[in-house]
This record gives structure tokens, C-alpha cells and sequence, in this order.
């Protein structure tokens, strides 16, 4: 068990600059082609491309060590984004319409454009998008619905949370810098007759030694991450062997439960936010049914007959530990017994928790937790499991009262249900949207 953590922890740290080798290579070998291949066929050359990653990405997601694809996620689309634009330059000296706006004397048809002035800057802004929205874009919300919220992805998520932003500010940096060198030459020192050897080396060889020297930065970099971890996570529960976490969130009418720490006391930065009092570590067991969740806290709080549900579990990308959630429901006398045995506790609803979520006092995992018990539950309100409005008013939004929890039978387990409270009748163009997912990438997904 220990032998396979570290190996899958080793794969995920080689694969984040494996996969910045395999995504700027595939855009730097479109640029290269250049010097061989005619123009005309550089738009099949980058949807082949543009395939062969997302092809790489599928067979990523099926594998059972942890992954992100998100470099060739991008990659994808740049390449994507600059067939189109090479199209569209193709189509418009073919039908003359650049003779609108240009001396047809000064231009060369043979050479409409340098693949480098065209992937340079739309790298440049896909990465400046990505990085702008974080987690709120789609490609990251899809792995979230999977897998859960960084934190609940043990050493790997977190890994891959930080080292993903710092490759987004690298590839926004390295591509506007390119982007500014080939434009400032190309407008500067080019003529437009062929390629000569100061052309070749801008337009060709500068962006492949860049790639060269980024990546030799990069497998730097990773190689001094797994240092790090190989000497830093000793003694940890990474050393003992994958392990289950079991979480509980108690409600009471509109309230929840919420320890809150001693700030006199030396805890851990993590134990210095509030979370929910019930929190524990179990060996590790794949599944945990409610009868035993039932078990494990009727033990920890040493009472009986707690109303204690299901409520979802995180395992998939997550090679240090998975976790168990449950709901609990206490009567007037059971809350007053909680009061006694857990003083430093307080009772939140649901505005209290909002304020305090947004101030980041909550720890990770409650957060994660608040973040799926009310975005399912809208989504089971307001929308059928297909995405469609449950109500005729458009965008109408049902009351959430924390009080009735107790009586839903929503499903928090199905990821569906986050998908559907970002992708649904409300959304504008959702239709075309929906036939985009389900006919033009479901045919390569």
C-alpha cells in the first residue's frame, strides 16, 4: 500500500511536466512545420493535433493514478482557435478580400502567414482566460464534480491546485514575450518573399529553444517537488498507508453545528479554522455503508440513536486517503447534550456560514462540504436530473432553509446534479451548448 501512494504520488508530480513537454510541444511542432509543409494544410495539420491531445487526455482520465490535463486541455484549445483563424486567412486571400484593405503588390499569397504570429498570441490569451478564472473554468469544474475540491484530494490535488496556477503564469508570460518578439521582427525587419536565415531563426528556432529551455526549467522544478516530498512527508500518514477520513455535519432546525478552536492553544494552521466537531481518521475501507458511519459516531459522541444519513463520499484522484460524509439530525434533547459535551461549539444558519465561508475562516473540507450540500440541493429544486426548469418562471430560484434537509431525498453523491446547477435551461444558448457536449465532443470524449 505504501509502495503504491508513493508510486502514484511519483507518476503525478512526472506527469505535470510531461504534460508541459506534450502540450507546448505539440504547439511548437505546428510552428516548426512551417519549413515544410504548405500553408493550405496547416489547419488539418493543427486539428490533427488538436485530436491526438485530446485523445491523450481521454486515456488520462481512465487511468487510476491521479491526473490533470489541463496544459493540454489549453494546448487544445489554441490550437483549436488558430485552425480557424488560419481558415479564415486562407479564405480571405482566396477571395481577394484582403486586396480591400492591402496593396495587392505587397502581398504574398504563398506566404499569408507564420503559424508562430497566429499560436503565440492565442496561447498567450487562453492561458490569461484560464488563469483569470480558475476554477471557475469549465474544464476545471468537470474535474471538480469528479474528484472534489483540491483538498479532498489529499497531496496530489493540492500539488496539482498550486503547480497549475504557476504553469498558467508561465505560459501567459511565455507566449506574450513571443508574441511580442516575432510581431515586433515581423513588422519591423520582415519582407515578405520567403524565409531567410534571421527569419528562420525568429519565426522557427526561437520559439523551439524556448521550449527547450522552459522545459529543462521544468523538469527542474518537479524534480525538486519530489525531493521535497520524499523528504518532508516522512512519518505522515503518507508513510503508513492510504487511510479514510469520516466527517459529520450536524443540523438542527435552521443551524449548523461548528466547532470553533482555541486561539490560545498550538494547533496546526489547519486546526485553526472552524470545521464541524466531528471529524475522524479510520483504516482505510473502500466503502462505508450508513450503518457503519452510524457505528463509528455513535462511538466518537458516545450517544445513541442519532439520526445519522449518508450524504457523499471523495476517493477517485486521490491517492492518500478518501472520505466519508454523513448528515446528522438531532432531536431538542440530543442538541442539548451536544451543548454540554462540545462547549466551544456554536450554532450557525445558513446567512452566518455564508459571511464566514466568503471570510475563509472555515476550514477546507467544511467548505467543500457547505459548497455540495446547498449547490446539489438547488440544483435537485430548481431543475429535473436533465437540466431542465422544474418551474415556468425563468430563473426562479426556491427557498433554501437548512431546516428542511432533514426531509429531502436528493442524491449528493451523483455529480450530475453539479453539473446540472452550471448547465441548465437558465444558462443562455443551453440547447446548443448541450449539442456541443453530447454530439461534437461526446464524439472524441
Amino acid at each position: 500500500m505504501q509502495k503504491s501512494i508513493k508510486d502514484n504520488h511519483l507518476r503525478s508530480i512526472f506527469s505535470l511536466w510531461t504534460d508541459w513537454l506534450t502540450a507546448t510541444g505539440a504547439l511548437t511542432l505546428l510552428i516548426v512545420l512551417d519549413l515544410w509543409v504548405p500553408r493550405v494544410w496547416h489547419p488539418v495539420v493543427a486539428i490533427v493535433l488538436d485530436i491526438l491531445l485530446v485523445s491523450i487526455m481521454r486515456r488520462q482520465s481512465q487511468q487510476k493514478s491521479p491526473a490533470c490535463s489541463l496544459m493540454e486541455h489549453l494546448a487544445s484549445r489554441t490550437l483549436f482557435w488558430t485552425a480557424v483563424v488560419m481558415v479564415v486567412n486562407i479564405v480571405a486571400y482566396d477571395q481577394g478580400w484582403v486586396n480591400m484593405f492591402f496593396d495587392p503588390d505587397l502581398l504574398n499569397a504563398d506566404m499569408s502567414f507564420l503559424t508562430v504570429l497566429i499560436v503565440a498570441p492565442i496561447a498567450s490569451v487562453v492561458a490569461y482566460i484560464a488563469y483569470r478564472r480558475g476554477q471557475e473554468l469549465a474544464y476545471c469544474k468537470a474535474c471538480i464534480r469528479r474528484n472534489g475540491l483540491s483538498v479532498e484530494r489529499g497531496f496530489v490535488g493540492r500539488t496539482y491546485s498550486q503547480e497549475n496556477r504557476y504553469q498558467l503564469r508561465l505560459m501567459v508570460i511565455v507566449y506574450s514575450l513571443l508574441s511580442v518578439t516575432v510581431w515586433a521582427y515581423y513588422l519591423i525587419s520582415y519582407i515578405n518573399v520567403n524565409l531567410n536565415s534571421a527569419d528562420k531563426f525568429v519565426f522557427i528556432w526561437i520559439p523551439v529553444l524556448v521550449y527547450i529551455i522552459v522545459g529543462i526549467h521544468c523538469g527542474i522544478r518537479y524534480a525538486g517537488v519530489w525531493n521535497y516530498y520524499n523528504q518532508n512527508l516522512e512519518g505522515s500518514w503518507q508513510r503508513q498507508g492510504r487511510y479514510t477520513r469520516t466527517r459529520m455535519i450536524v443540523i438542527y432546525e435552521d443551524k449548523i453545528m461548528v466547532k470553533v478552536p482555541d486561539e490560545s492553544a498550538d494547533l496546526a494552521p489547519v486546526e485553526r479554522k472552524m470545521d464541524t466537531p466531528f471529524k475522524l481518521m479510520v483504516p482505510f475501507r473502500s466503502t462505508m455503508s450508513r450503518d457503519e458511519g452510524y457505528k463509528i459516531f455513535t462511538n466518537f459522541t458516545r450517544m445513541q440513536g442519532l439520526d445519522i444519513r449518508y450524504m457523499y463520499s471523495n476517493g477517485i484522484g486521490n491517492a492518500d486517503f478518501n472520505i466519508f460524509h454523513f448528515l446528522c439530525f438531532p432531536t431538542p434533547s440530543q442538541k442539548k447534550e451536544l451543548d454540554e459535551r462540545y462547549p466551544s461549539a456554536v450554532w450557525m444558519t445558513a446567512e452566518e456560514l455564508d459571511v464566514m465561508s466568503e471570510k475563509g475562516l472555515f476550514s477546507p473540507f467544511f467548505t467543500a462540504e457547505l459548497y455540495r450540500l446547498y449547490k446539489v440541493a438547488m440544483a435537485w429544486k430548481s431543475y429535473s436530473h436533465d437540466g431542465r426548469r422544474l418551474y415556468k418562471i425563468k430563473h426562479y430560484r426556491p427557498s433554501f432553509r437548512l431546516r428542511d434537509v432533514k426531509e429531502w431525498e436528493v442524491d449528493y453523491d451523483d455529480p450530475n446534479w453539479l453539473y446540472v446547477s452550471d448547465n441548465n435551461e437558465d444558462v443562455p444558448f443551453w440547447k446548443l451548448r448541450e449539442f456541443w457536449r453530447k454530439y461534437v465532443m461526446g464524439l472524441i470524449e
